[in-house]
């Protein structure tokens, strides 16, 4: 109970400094949410502290932005993957005008990558095949597809970058 008014202390003590990073990063929606980051970094920071390397606000103020912008980073990203897949969903539907279109454009796209990367790009999108299932079919690990599938999509979003 002690560490719980302790907690509260600091919390109403650093407030601010939490507010001052939300603002700094620019974070406009979820405040809430990014202030219950901040607090959470606060505990983290108020466990972790160790007075012979400085002050505790100036040790809060690089754990406070670290870890805002991390979560940030992952929200940024979250976002960046549902917009992918907001789009691949609009090119498929039950038109079978938009398949060919999709067709074409995932085979536009193996134009950037290696055989396996195209495997598993075709596999996936137009068998509908799990990473097992892939790695079944072409006798190799699992790793070794999901390894094939991130570096596809680093290509794909590259790719796509430079053409917007």
């Amino acid at each position: 109970m002690d560490t719980e008014k302790n907690f509260e202390e600091l919390a109403k003590r650093y407030s601010n400094m939490i507010y001052y990073h939300i603002n700094k990063l620019n974070i406009r929606q979820n405040q809430d949410e990014y202030y219950q980051i901040g607090l959470i970094a606060l505990w983290d920071a108020s466990k972790t502290y160790d007075n012979s390397k400085g002050t505790f606000s100036t040790y809060l103020y690089s754990c406070l932005r670290g870890r805002l912008l991390t979560a940030l980073n992952k929200q940024i990203k979250y976002q960046n993957d549902e917009e992918l897949l907001e789009y691949e969903e609009m090119a498929i539907t039950e038109d079978p005008m938009n398949e060919v279109i999709f067709e074409q454009m995932i085979y536009s796209y193996c134009d950037v990558l290696t055989p396996m990367q195209q495997k598993w790009l075709i596999s996936y999108c137009f068998d509908h095949k799990t990473p097992l299932e892939i790695a079944a079919s072409e006798q190799v690990t699992v790793a070794s597809v999901k390894s094939w599938r991130r570096e596809t999509i680093k290509k794909l979003r590259a790719y796509y970058e430079l053409k917007t």
